[in-house]
């Protein structure tokens, strides 16, 4: 399928939407989550691909941190008729200030099938609440795993659908940002050894294919396991 050269510009603050502001890894300023931009340019491209699933961004990566402050993050999501997608940024009362790239990757119309389902496992009894012990560090409106399991070999979260930002919607933010909930973020040594003074976080999507669309309520089950050590 033949992508449309097309642009999408839209303006992001604190106070919305909701998962914006909360989501804040430094604790301080708030940034916009990787898969949540990898998902707005799935959500711009998805109608030039006559709206068809499945769709698929690949070797798709941050280029800088993406802070929100207070005045706004001007975005500016683009995407070319060979595919290279790229989310630019601005702040929102500095009209004059030059663009800067802060994601990119392909938009791919026609994909591989994709990787073997992994199969359930047992990862041991349910974690508590990762939200609540500082495990993660989501705030209110970025909180959708109802359950997580986890141990040596992998993890096993439930994603309450109904918790989405818009329940329904395939590029939805909030569900979107749970894939990579399920690592051991702040304790790598549970999958690896010699990781002292390290953390696991997402800097490279090989592969992201969007199927279908999905329901607005019921539950999400999202299975990882342990990769390579970059």
């Amino acid at each position: 399928t033949r992508l449309e050269s097309y642009r999408n510009c839209t303006v992001l603050r604190p106070s919305y939407p909701v998962w914006v502001g909360a989501h804040r890894p430094t604790h301080t300023v708030p940034a916009l989550p990787l898969l949540s931009q990898a998902g707005m340019l799935l959500r711009q491209a998805w109608p030039r691909n006559v709206k068809l699933y499945p769709i698929e961004i690949n070797g798709f990566s941050p280029r800088q941190w993406a802070n929100v402050t207070e005045a706004g993050l001007f975005v500016e999501a683009h995407v070319g008729a060979d595919g290279a997608a790229r989310l630019r940024g601005r702040d929102a009362d500095q009209p004059d200030q030059a663009f800067r790239i802060l994601s990119s990757g392909t938009i791919v119309g026609r994909t591989r099938p994709p990787a073997p389902r992994l199969l359930e496992a047992d990862h041991g009894k349910p974690l508590p609440d990762p939200y609540e012990t500082a495990d993660l560090f989501h705030g209110p409106g970025l909180r959708p795993v109802t359950e997580m399991r986890r141990d040596a070999r992998g993890f096993e979260a439930v994603v309450d659908l109904s918790l989405a930002a818009s329940p329904g919607d395939a590029f939805d933010a909030v569900i979107l940002d749970a894939l990579v909930h399920g690592p051991p973020h702040e304790r790598p040594e549970v999958w690896f050894d010699g990781v002292e003074d390290c953390a696991i976080y997402p800097v490279r999507i090989e592969r992201l294919i969007i199927c279908s669309d999905l329901p607005e309520t019921g539950a999400l089950v999202i299975r990882g396991v342990p990769g390579q050590r970059d």
